[in-house]
């Protein structure tokens, strides 16, 4: 027997969980509204080493899209039900459930142990493949789709140690495997209040998450040591700046990821003013779509050149991404700003 999910290619990436959402939610139409209401805020987390940027909505997406119906299935309750992995994996997709969880992908495309999670949306019995969908498949880092045995997942997925297994819903589940199907017929109407929350939340730094988040961004556990110095919306500009200002001086690791989210971030916007004029006859002015495209070129030569310094390590191109900073945060405040006047 032989099932695959529906799964195209994601309008942005950045995160797993990001990817995968767009990867299954974009072969909706209906799906569209909720995708552009949200993915409008972000927020940085400060680590040791380097920082990360982030949407809202986070690692909680899957429990919180209402186009999803999902759960997470512990270690233990897996363990419980006396079935093969195999078995549990290809009859969630049997019923139209996506396999979402950590993998040792040692055991599929890595030389050395390496914990990560992965998207199963599909399985081959002829060939004992599954359908896999990740960053880490290829050194090329972008999201691909791809396949690999069953015995390499099995493999992959036993030798984790509960302890290691962060796999998280965002509503204080920790380990285990997430699975979630599409809800279809599903109907959600765009939000233009709710649009607008979130853009006054990103001009003025605030926690667009906290008035619906049932659990604790900086709670730590065993395999988690939570969120931590965390800044939200245009803030996140001057952590980034700092951030790289960190890296050029050798303090802090270079991290090409929050450039690329930076990118997405401005790509997306970008379609959502489409869209809003499209398909609602919202009315954008060509003056301003015009000015959302200008931006986006500008963070996608800043991202390009954080490219540069990740493969040639020539400061220069860090320096470039430093002083380009506070420019794009200010053009992004001023075009936010004239968004939030027109609707």
């Amino acid at each position: 027997m032989k099932k695959i999910l529906p799964f195209s290619n994601p309008t942005i990436t950045s995160w797993t969980w990001t990817a995968a959402t767009f990867s299954i939610l974009g072969n909706y139409p209906k799906c569209l509204p909720w995708l552009y209401n949200n993915f409008i805020q972000l927020f940085c987390e400060c680590y040791e080493k380097w920082v990360s940027l982030h949407y809202i909505p986070h690692v909680d997406v899957f429990s919180v899209c209402p186009f999803f119906h999902s759960s997470l299935i512990p270690r233990t309750f897996l363990l419980d039900l006396n079935i093969s992995l195999n078995s549990f994996i290809r009859t969630c997709i049997n019923h139209n459930y996506y396999v979402y969880c950590i993998i040792d992908e040692s055991y599929i495309s890595r030389k050395k142990r390496f914990l990560h999670e992965l998207l199963i949306y599909g399985y081959d019995d002829l060939t004992q493949t599954y359908n896999i969908a990740d960053f880490t498949l290829t050194s090329t880092q972008k999201y691909t789709q791809s396949t690999t045995s069953y015995d390499s997942i099995n493999k992959g997925y036993v030798s984790i140690r509960p302890h290691e297994d962060g796999l998280t819903d965002g509503l204080g589940g920790i380990g285990g495997i997430y699975i979630f199907s599409v809800n279809p017929n599903y109907n959600y109407d765009f939000n233009i209040d709710l649009m607008k929350n979130y853009l006054n939340d990103y001009i003025f730094g605030s926690d667009s998450g906290y008035p619906y988040r049932t659990y604790n961004l900086k709670r730590q556990t065993g395999s988690n040591t939570g969120l931590q110095s965390i800044s939200y919306g245009l803030d996140i500009y001057d952590m980034l700046q700092k951030y790289y200002k960190e890296v050029k001086q050798e303090e802090k690791t270079f991290f090409i990821q929050p450039l690329h989210v930076l990118y997405d971030h401005k790509y997306l916007m970008l379609q959502r003013l489409l869209y809003l004029n499209k398909e609602l006859k919202f009315k954008i002015p060509n003056d301003l779509l015009e000015e959302y495209s200008m931006l986006f070129s500008e963070v996608n030569i800043l991202r390009n050149l954080g490219i540069k310094y990740w493969v040639s390590r020539k400061v220069s191109a860090l320096d470039t991404v430093i002083s380009r900073i506070p420019g794009i945060k200010q053009k992004d405040l001023y075009l936010t700003t004239k968004l939030i006047n027109l609707l």
